[in-house]
């Protein structure tokens, strides 16, 4: 028999840590990809320590991350581990991978002592061992290999996901602890209300603790009179919403703004189509195959359309219809259904960038995990065949396949997230009308020198999307790469006319006038993408180049060593300094 540590059987945890480590393997040795090259790689400011402190400053935004400028997200744990893991590893991803396979591990123990933990609930009729046990387990198995995961542990920069699970969780079994130790219960409710704080500064999705804490402390006080349950409840948790309420207030007036995407149009018609995003989660969850990067899930046009209509009645009936009924039968099954619906509400009511993303499923998945075991076993403990060892046998070996083909499909979608012509020739097989995954597969061809596949990609992305500014600045790359400047320079034209503050096409648009020698022309381009951007190490290596080639060394090292001090990694501006800077200069 395994030996039991504090509730926890020591088997059980080395069996589900190596699950985890076997099954993310191969994401080891994977690439930077997507926007791993913009938070992590061309990030300056996560490569010096002493701009941690500026992170969570609300009037340093320059140093926040790309995502946290474009989409007013404020996360600066996040930026933090990165700094961090740069410190001790530079750019090697194998760092980055490790440690967001570690937290993949810690969340799984998490989930086995979560769920150990709600079952037993008093007047649940699974508060029993070894039942709580076996459905612990079980639900920490599927949650550790389930397919669905894959983006989140082997995306480095969805380690949003699995850091601000790992606070939600350790928050709420400390507040489950605090309800059940007088010694400790001030150190515990601290310690819960800590982790609920600092979770706040990793991703959104944390707001949704107080609500999951409130609906458990009703659950735990049902013993109690009718009138005293609520008001018990409301105050054991009134700290974790004056906390959100802080939050959400400094969101508002010192970050000034939650993300509301032009292109999700009003937010009644993101709604309806989040809740068409529902359903496929519930899909993926159900069947894990089919996994994407890009899901090309467009905003309804109305309210009327039949398949939002559709999504919108089903959860109505089914919540509707199931929840007094599991409140009734089981207290953690009632629970966990919950735990779904309400860890998926902050993307479904806040908008966000992209309506539907693998990654938002990480945490609510918890809940289906356990609800679904939970049913199972309940089920199965009311039926006839409850004492038939054979059909047990049975039950066991289908769970077993069933964990073992998830964790090979897990470990073959870790391996399509290993560099960017597999992840986005995979979303292009799955989103061929979608341009954003022909766009990226383009770029990823550039970068292995294959102009002729990326000029393809992104002429197919441009024709079913004319407008992206973004893909007409990098065909337009692509053009000035393969050696085609005068459709380069009308790529890059056209790119500035839709979007005149696309710093992109500027500063690609000036280093093709100083390729062809023209000086004059490069300068008041490149002056104009540093006066929007003036963190572009880029565009300030190229103007100074220009100011350089025509005689103005001064003004233009002055650049140069802007662009150094921006990004001391960036070899070309460095070489570019050492060429033109390093010696007397006597002009000016």
């Amino acid at each position: 028999m395994s030996k039991k540590y504090g509730g926890v059987y020591l088997v059980d945890v080395l069996l589900i840590s190596l699950l985890c480590i076997i099954i993310y393997a191969p994401s080891l040795f994977g690439n930077f990809v997507y926007d791993d090259i913009g938070e992590i790689v061309n990030n300056s400011y996560i490569k010096k320590l002493q701009f941690i402190p500026t992170y969570f400053d609300p009037y340093h935004k320059e140093t926040w991350s790309f995502y946290e400028q474009q989409h007013g997200a404020y996360r600066p744990l996040i930026l933090v581990s990165f700094a961090l893991n740069y410190h001790l590893s530079g750019l090697d991803p194998f760092s980055y991978h490790l440690f967001n396979i570690i937290l993949h591990i810690v969340n799984s123990l998490l989930v086995y002592l979560t769920i150990g933990k709600v079952l037993c609930l008093s007047g649940s009729a699974c508060a029993k061992e070894p039942q709580n046990r076996q459905i612990a387990f079980a639900s920490a198995l599927l949650f550790a290999c389930h397919p669905l995961q894959t983006e989140s542990v082997s995306y480095i920069v969805s380690r949003t996901s699995l850091l601000s699970t790992s606070f939600i969780l350790g928050a709420f079994l400390s507040f489950i602890a605090s309800l059940s130790r007088d010694r400790y219960r001030i150190t515990l409710r601290l310690a819960s209300i800590m982790s609920f704080a600092f979770g706040l500064l990793t991703k959104e999705i944390v707001i949704v603790l107080p609500i999951i804490v409130f609906i458990y402390s009703i659950l735990h006080f049902h013993n109690q009179k009718q009138n005293k349950i609520f008001i018990s409840s409301l105050r054991i948790c009134m700290p974790y919403f004056f906390i959100l309420a802080a939050y959400l207030l400094f969101r508002i007036v010192a970050v000034f703004q939650f993300y509301i995407p032009e292109a999700t149009g009003l937010f009644i018609y993101y709604f309806f189509t989040s809740l068409k995003a529902f359903f496929i989660y519930l899909k993926l969850l159900i069947i894990p195959v089919g996994q994407n990067v890009d899901h090309y899930l467009p905003i309804v046009k109305t309210i009327w359309e039949p398949s939002a209509l559709l999504a919108f009645a089903g959860i109505i009936i089914y919540y509707g219809i199931s929840s007094p009924i599991f409140f009734r039968r089981s207290k953690p099954l009632f629970f966990f259904s919950m735990w779904f619906l309400i860890a998926l509400l902050p993307t479904m009511v806040l908008p966000t960038h992209e309506p539907i993303s693998e990654h938002t499923v990480y945490f609510p998945s918890i809940g289906f995990f356990a609800a679904v075991i939970i049913a199972i076993v309940e089920y199965w403990s009311g039926s006839r065949w409850s004492e038939n060892k054979t059909i047990k046998i049975a039950g066991l070996a289908v769970f077993s396949v069933i964990i073992v083909l998830m964790a090979y499909l897990t470990m073959e979608r870790s391996r399509v997230w290993n560099n960017e012509i597999s992840l986005w020739s995979d979303s292009v097989k799955k989103s061929p009308n979608h341009d954003r995954p022909h766009n990226n597969l383009g770029l990823a061809y550039m970068q292995i020198g294959r102009f002729d596949l990326a000029i393809r990609e992104f002429q197919s992305a441009v024709s079913l999307n004319p407008r992206n500014a973004s893909t007409l600045s990098n065909i337009g790359i692509a053009w000035a790469l393969s050696g085609n400047y005068e459709e380069a320079k009308k790529a890059f034209t056209e790119s500035i006319k839709i979007a005149p503050l696309n710093t992109d096409a500027l500063n690609n648009l000036g280093f093709l006038h100083i390729q062809s020698g023209e000086y004059g022309k490069a300068i008041p381009i490149l002056e104009k993408a540093i006066a929007i951007k003036p963190n572009d190490f880029a565009a300030n290596a190229n103007v100074g180049l220009a100011y350089c080639q025509t005689n103005r060394r001064k003004k233009g090292c002055e650049y140069l060593q802007g662009a150094i001090h921006i990004n001391p990694d960036y070899k070309r501006g460095v070489l570019l300094y050492q060429q033109w800077c390093e010696k007397k200069i006597d002009d000016e």
